[in-house]
Parts: structure tokens; sequence; C-alpha cells
């Protein structure tokens, strides 16, 4: 399976003042099933873009996001 086969699967990260984080563990579960990991920022208008291009998402909870950018 080349990178190309591979799904793209977004993952929801958390604003911490003026840090964005997403723990490892969820980028780690994500490549250890096959797939590539791509952190989903907290920043309006970012979302809209991606959607499209991803193949699933993993909601990691945590802080309520504004799942408008989403």
């Amino acid at each position: 399976m080349t990178t190309h086969d591979k799904p793209l699967i977004g993952i929801t990260c958390d604003l911490v003042e003026d840090q964005i984080r997403v723990r490892r563990t969820y980028m780690r579960a994500v490549s250890a099933c096959g797939g590539i990991p791509v952190p989903l920022t907290p920043l309006p208008g970012s979302g809209a873009e991606i959607l499209g291009k991803i193949h699933g998402l993993v909601l990691t909870g945590g802080d309520d996001p504004d799942t408008r950018t989403f």
C-alpha cells in the first residue's frame, strides 16, 4: 500500500491559550490503523477546504469546538 492509497483522517485539535494541541495517542492510533493523521486546527474558515479531502474524522473531545469551522 502506497501513501496515496492510505485514507486521510482528520483529527480535531484543542486551542490552549496560544497553542494548538493534539495528543500523540490519536495520531499514533490513526497511523497504526493504516491512515494518515491530519490535524484540524480550530481556526475560523480552516475546516471547509479540508472536509472534502479527508476520508474520516476523529472528534477528540475536550473543550466544545465551534463546529461551524468543521
